[in-house]
C-alpha cells in the first residue's frame, strides 16, 4: 500500500474530517493504488469528462469501507481487473450496457473480474460521477460531516450535484493536506523511490558514456533520455548545459564538446510515477583548480547539511548549515543551497528555500520549515554558474531514518573526469 494510512488517520481525527476524496491522478493513486492511464492523460480538454473523473474515497472511521468511483469504459475499469486496488468497493458509472455473456471458466481472472464490474455498473445504474458519488456517501450512510477533498482534479457538475444532494456534508478544499499526508513515505513508498534513483543513473552513466569531443548537448540529453527509458523509467526533463559559457538552464543546445569543458546536466524520471532527481558534474580531461575549488565549497556545505539529518531538526537548519559551510572556505561568496521534497510529484511538500512558502486550504496554514520525521524523503543541491568556467552542482536525494540519514543511491561525491 503507498498510502500511510496511519497518519492520513491520525490527520483526519487531529482536523475533525470524517471522509478523504482524491480526485487527481496523483491523489487518486497514492489512496487506492488505483492508476489508469487514462486518468494521467485525458483529464483535461475533453468533451467526454466522463472519462477522467475517477475518485477515490478514505473514511476516518475505520470500520468503513473506502470505495472507488470510475468511469464505466473497459479501458478504465479493466485496470482495477488487472490490477486490483486494495479498495475493493467500486462504483462503475456511465453509459451501461448488457454485460454479455458469462466468461468461459478457462478465461483468465482479470476477464472474470471485468465481467463482474460491468455486471456491477447495469446493477447499480449510476449515470454520472456526481451520482456515484452521493451513493458511495449514502451506502455507508454518512450523510452529515466534513469531506476534504482535491477540488483541482474534480468536474464542477459532479462537485455540485454532490453538494446539493448531501447539503449537510461540507465539501472543503485540502490539495495541501493530502501534500501534508503524503510528506512522510510508507515502506512502499522508499522502494519505488530508490528503484526510481537507481534508474534515472543509469540514464547519467549512458549520458556520461556519450561526453566525448564533438558531441552536442542534444546528444547528451537523448542518450540520457534513452537510457533511462531503457532501464524502465520514464524521462521527465533534462536540464543539460556544457562548455565555460553555460550558466544557466538552457534546454539543451547544438553546442558540441570540446576538450577541457564542462559537463553539467540536472535531470529526473518517473519509475510507476514515483520521481526522481539529480545532477551531475564532469570535465572532458582534468578539471581545473577552479573546477575542483567550486565543486568542494558545495560538497563541505552539502556533507555539513547531511550531519544535520534526524528526526525533530528543522528544515531551516539545514538550509543555513549548508549555505554557511559552502561559504567557509571563501571560494563561494553567497551560496544558494536549496532543496525539495521528493515523491509522487517532483516537487513534494515542502519546498526547502527562504523565504519559506506557506502551505495553506481550507484545513491547513503552515510554513514549509517542518520538522523532520522518519519517512521524509528529500533533495537538497545546490550549484554555481561562472561565465567562462560553466555550471557546476552537487545534489543528494536523503531518506530521514529513526536515527539519521541514508542516500537513496549513495554517489561517489566527485566532479567526474571523462576521456577528452
Amino acid at each position: 500500500m503507498l498510502l500511510n494510512r496511519d497518519r492520513a488517520l491520525g490527520i483526519m481525527q487531529e482536523f475533525g474530517i470524517d471522509a478523504m476524496v482524491g480526485t487527481t491522478p496523483v491523489n487518486l493513486t497514492y489512496l487506492s493504488g488505483h492508476s489508469p492511464w487514462l486518468h494521467w492523460v485525458y483529464r483535461l480538454y475533453t468533451a467526454q469528462k466522463f472519462m477522467y473523473q475517477h475518485y477515490a474515497l478514505l473514511f476516518r472511521d475505520q470500520g468503513t469501507p473506502p470505495a472507488l468511483i470510475l468511469p464505466n469504459r473497459d479501458a478504465n475499469i479493466s485496470y482495477q481487473a488487472q490490477w486490483p486496488s486494495w479498495m475493493e468497493d467500486v462504483y462503475p458509472y456511465g453509459p451501461q450496457a448488457n454485460p454479455g455473456d458469462q466468461p468461459p471458466a478457462e478465461a483468465p481472472p482479470e476477464v472474470h473480474q471485468l465481467f463482474k464490474f460491468k455486471q456491477t455498473a447495469r446493477e447499480k445504474e449510476l449515470r454520472s460521477a456526481g451520482e456515484a458519488l452521493v451513493r458511495a456517501f449514502r451506502d455507508r450512510r454518512l450523510t452529515r460531516g466534513v469531506v476534504a477533498i482535491d477540488l483541482e482534479g474534480m468536474d464542477t457538475a459532479p462537485l455540485e450535484y454532490a453538494r446539493r444532494e448531501l447539503p449537510d456534508l461540507q465539501f472543503r478544499e485540502a490539495g495541501e493536506l493530502f501534500r501534508y499526508v503524503r510528506a512522510v513515505k510508507t515502506d512502499a513508498e522508499i522502494a519505488l523511490l530508490r528503484e526510481a534513483a537507481a534508474i534515472n543513473w543509469k540514464g547519467f552513466e549512458v549520458l556520461l558514456g556519450a561526453a566525448v569531443p564533438g558531441a552536442t548537448e542534444l546528444e547528451l540529453s537523448r542518450a540520457y533520455r534513452s537510457g533511462a527509458a531503457l532501464a524502465g523509467g520514464m524521462p521527465v526533463f533534462c536540464n543539460n548545459a556544457c562548455g565555460p559559457w553555460a550558466v544557466s538552464h538552457w534546454e539543451p543546445r547544438q553546442y558540441a564538446l570540446k576538450p577541457g569543458d564542462v559537463v553539467y546536466c540536472d535531470a529526473g524520471c518517473t519509475y510507476n510515477y514515483y520521481n526522481s532527481d539529480t545532477n551531475v558534474s564532469a570535465v572532458l580531461g582534468e578539471p581545473t583548480e577552479q573546477h575542483r575549488a567550486l565543486f568542494g565549497a558545495m560538497c563541505e556545505g552539502l556533507d555539513a547539511a547531511i550531519a544535520k539529518v534526524r528526526p525533530g531538526v528543522k528544515f531551516s537548519e539545514l538550509l543555513s548549515t549548508f549555505r554557511e559551510a559552502t561559504a567557509r572556505s571563501g571560494v563561494i561568496k553567497a551560496p544558494t543551497g536549496f532543496g525539495h521534497a521528493v515523491g509522487l510529484e517532483a516537487r513534494d511538500l515542502p519546498m526547502i528555500l527562504a523565504p519559506w512558502q506557506t502551505a495553506r486550504d481550507s484545513f491547513i496554514e503552515l510554513s514549509h520549515d517542518l520538522p523532520l520525521e522518519a519517512g521524509m524523503v528529500f533533495n537538497l543541491e545546490d550549484n554555481v554558474r561562472v561565465a567562462g568556467v560553466g555550471s557546476v552542482a552537487v545534489e543528494d536525494t536523503l531518506l530521514v531514518t529513526p536515527t539519521g540519514v541514508e542516500s537513496l543511491l549513495p554517489q561517489e561525491r566527485k566532479i567526474l573526469t571523462l576521456p577528452a
